[in-house]
């Protein structure tokens, strides 16, 4: 191995000054230096660069021993000393360098660590290893490219002043900076490109442009313990693209940055405190067969946001995967909606949730959306959405009917444009309630914008409001059945989405169930059109041979009557009703088969 050490005719020591860390130097007599070394019994010949450097750089650029090409053509060491270096220097051995080696490069100079190539550069807190320019221009940096070994490694190293990127890895590279600092890089301080193993903890990046850009994959090799101090953008820049594998994310401090989309193939957790910066219109899929565990805490969520703050700045998070580990909880969301999931205005949201996906939310903050906060069409299981804020939305949630009886408790709705929930969907085929729900009662309406069918038992809480859109109906089928029961202080309101007479079509019940019970309910604005094409038919309800037990109730304002009761049909127990503003009247029964407690 080479060994290279700094041997000066004389002692030249010196400050650094400046940004880019150029020398001023104090010019010490030759004689007085021949003096001082036969004072100490040392000849100069057998002078070690580190004892006399420990506490300065010990000469000019101009006066360091230079290294060329033919010093890195074997393995080779560099002692503590003053090198300066005027070309670019391509390691393919090995190049050792101790603390308190300082290296000055010019323009046109750097380290290329190529294949075969190997940097150790360890120096110590007290005699840190230093690269810096020896001209205002810069100098190159260092570029790793097919460099696999794993003893590259900036260790107590301090790099300065570069022209561009001070550290460029590439993708079949390895790197590890430890307790380093990089600084004055105009562009990247360190950036890694897919597939590199580049190592960061411990280390300060200041006077950056981007202090730190790697790939996705290399985002769980950044540690908690780095710095981020004054640089252009105080962020980490993550190419974004498909992470495959699985990953854990902490925060490095800053907030990560993506380029472009994100694909999660790969069980993915985020640790408290990390928070993700999407570009215009960039869109996070956790695919079929990944995960995402989301790990925020009230003191340290972990944050979705646009990289500029604007409402819909970015499409938002789709969770296609029905893995138990998607589970966001001590999230905030914010300015997601930028566009639909699936063509239809409805699929617009900051969380996307097709058929058959899961997703447990809580104790999460979305706001921003320029779409609904959250969206599914129905199929999806959000079982645990719960204590969450949804503020400032365009929309708060779009859910099938099959899936609002998964909103929990403790949800609050606070200063959004559409105060309401939208239950159903706009596109083909006829949503269905298959499975006992209850709809329970919370701060804003749900509001029904396509008509469904129940299939099974679906009951209303006391205190809950039910609208419907115009013209719009809703079928208890013979398999189900519908108990709203309310309260004298908490009734259950079903109306029309606008408070007109007639607006909305009503409900149909074919079921004999005995659950088919609606006590404290005021049901109005109703009976815009027949059920079966008669005359007649027109109802706020309509018992197409179904039943129903009626009592402590308002009907009013129907376009046609307060109920119809069809053949077969029974409307059992008419107590505490009132009939109001309805206008073909308040009851009407089809024929002898039909039966109806009210007169």
């Amino acid at each position: 191995m080479t060994q290279l050490r700094f041997d000066p005719p004389y002692s030249l020591p010196c400050l650094l000054a400046g940004a880019a860390l150029l020398p001023a130097c104090i010019v010490t007599d030759p004689s007085d230096a021949a003096t001082d070394t036969e004072a100490s019994g040392t000849e100069t010949g057998d002078v070690d660069g580190g004892s006399d450097t420990a506490d300065s750089t010990g000469g000019t650029p101009g006066d360091c021993t230079p290294l060329t090409q033919a010093d890195v053509e074997t393995d080779a060491a560099l002692d503590a000393g003053c090198y300066t270096v005027s070309q670019l220097l391509s390691v393919t051995h090995r190049l050792d360098i101790q603390g308190g080696a300082e290296m000055y490069f010019d323009a046109a100079s750097g380290l290329f660590v190529g294949n075969g190539g190997v940097l150790s550069a360890i120096g110590t807190a007290e005699a840190p290893v230093v690269m810096t320019g020896s001209t205002a221009e810069g100098w190159q940096g260092i570029q790793f490219l097919g460099s696999a070994s794993s003893d590259n490694r900036l260790e107590f190293t301090q790099i300065d002043g570069t022209g561009a990127t001070a550290v460029e890895v590439g993708g079949t590279s390895r790197l590890t900076v430890q307790s380093s600092e990089v600084s004055g890089a105009p562009t990247y301080g360190i950036s890694a490109a897919a597939g590199a193993e580049l190592t960061v903890a411990g280390s300060t990046f200041s006077g950056n442009g981007v202090p730190l850009a790697v790939a996705l994959d290399g985002v769980t090799r950044i540690g908690a313990d780095n710095v981020f101090d004054g640089n252009d953008e105080q962020v980490v820049e993550v190419e974004g693209g498909t992470l495959a594998e699985p990953a854990r994310w902490v925060s490095p401090g800053v907030p990560l940055r993506m380029t472009t989309h994100v694909r999660i193939e790969g069980a993915l957790v985020l640790d408290p405190g990390v928070e993700i910066e999407m570009p215009q219109e960039g869109q996070f899929t956790v695919e079929t067969s990944g995960s995402l565990s989301v790990q925020g805490t009230t003191e340290a969520p972990v944050t979705f946001r646009g990289v500029q703050d604007e409402r819909g700045y970015w499409r938002g998070i789709s969770v296609e995967s029905k893995a138990s580990a998607n589970v966001m909880t001590g999230c905030v969301l914010e300015n997601g909606g930028s566009d639909g999931w699936n063509g239809s205005p409805f699929s617009t949201a900051m969380v996307y949730l097709p058929a058959e996906s899961k997703l447990v939310m809580s104790g999460c903050t979305l706001r921003g959306s320029d779409g609904a906060a959250l969206a599914s069409f129905g199929g999806a299981d959000i079982k645990g959405f719960e204590n969450n804020t949804l503020e400032g939305n365009r929309s708060t949630l779009q859910l099938g009917p099959d899936m609002v009886h998964h909103i929990g408790e403790g949800n609050t709705f606070t200063g959004n444009d559409e105060a309401y929930i939208r239950v159903g969907r706009s596109t083909a085929g006829d949503p269905a309630i298959a499975e006992p729900a209850t709809w329970r009662t919370i701060d804003v309406p749900y509001r029904v914008i396509a008509r469904f069918f129940v299939e099974s038992a679906w009951t209303i809480a006391a205190g809950a409001t039910v609208e419907v859109v115009q013209d719009t109906a809703i079928f208890v089928e013979s398999s189900g059945s519908l108990s709203a029961i309310g309260a004298p202080d908490s009734p259950i309101i079903i109306r029309g989405s606008e408070a007109q007479p007639g607006y909305w079509k009503g409900i149909e019940i074919e079921s004999v169930s005995a659950n088919n019970v609606m006590q404290y309910v005021e049901l109005s604005n109703a009976g815009s059109e027949g059920f079966n094409g008669a005359a007649d038919s027109d109802g706020s309800v309509y018992l197409a041979g179904g039943t129903l037990a009626l009592s402590d109730a308002t009907v009013s304002d129907s376009g046609g009557y307060g109920i119809v009761v069809g053949g077969d049909g029974q409307l059992q127990g008419c107590a505490n009703v009132t009939f109001t503003n309805n206008t073909k009247g308040e009851v009407y029964v089809w024929d002898e088969s039909a039966s109806s407690a009210c007169p």
